[in-house]
């Protein structure tokens, strides 16, 4: 009797033991933010216009990128901040900054023969603020595969991040992106950096 509650002591301190350890563990890199999309009922947008255009190119294919921030509800009363990066290839080709956005120049795409790009790795770094002023920020998404972005039939191409759905606030949400860098394969200059935006959402 005395052996066998002396074995359900220790098993009972170990399992103790464990939980205590896991607790102190730092949350998983993921617990935030992901790159890949999870099924919750349907879906609402509300996104500002794409901004921040930038041309890039190498010496024979081009590119126009962009990005803009989003709010997505869906059935359930959840919502998430979406950060988002877009390639795209317009035959009128023209810039812009700021938000709203403001036309700031044109792309000299005639120079560039193909109409596609290679990027080797993306980095997303945004964050939102609730309406009850609950902020999160740093949040990452990394996109360290080779991403071959090629204009068919006229369409953009997209990367997203998502933060963790969380209870519907009415009031306002505003979403930001800190940054968005990446390195173009083959064109010589390294990381090129998109400037930071952020705009507010209201929900009712």
């Amino acid at each position: 009797m005395i052996r066998k509650l002396g074995r359900l002591l220790t098993t009972l301190v170990a399992a103790a033991l464990i939980v205590g350890l896991t607790s102190l563990l730092p949350p998983r890199a993921d617990a935030e933010v992901a790159s890949k999309p999870a099924a919750s009922g349907s879906l609402a947008d509300h996104c500002s216009p794409y901004t921040n255009a930038q041309f890039w190119h190498t010496s024979v294919r081009w590119g126009r990128v962009r990005e803009r921030v989003c709010v997505e509800e869906n059935s359930r009363r959840q919502v998430r901040a979406v950060a988002q990066f877009a390639v795209d290839w317009p035959r009128r080709c023209t810039l812009s900054a700021g938000l709203p956005p403001q036309v700031s120049g044109t792309c000299d795409s005639n120079a560039y023969r193909f109409r596609s790009l290679s990027i080797k790795s993306l980095r997303i770094v945004f964050g939102y603020t609730a309406p009850n002023g609950v902020r999160r920020n740093g949040l990452v998404c990394k996109f360290e595969s080779r991403w071959n972005v090629v204009n068919v039939d006229g369409r953009s191409d997209t990367k997203r991040c998502w933060s963790s759905w969380r209870p519907k606030l009415r009031g306002t949400y505003r979403v930001r992106i800190d940054y968005i860098e990446a390195d173009v394969f083959d064109d010589g200059q390294g990381y090129k950096k998109l400037a930071p935006i952020s705009d507010t959402f209201v929900l009712t």
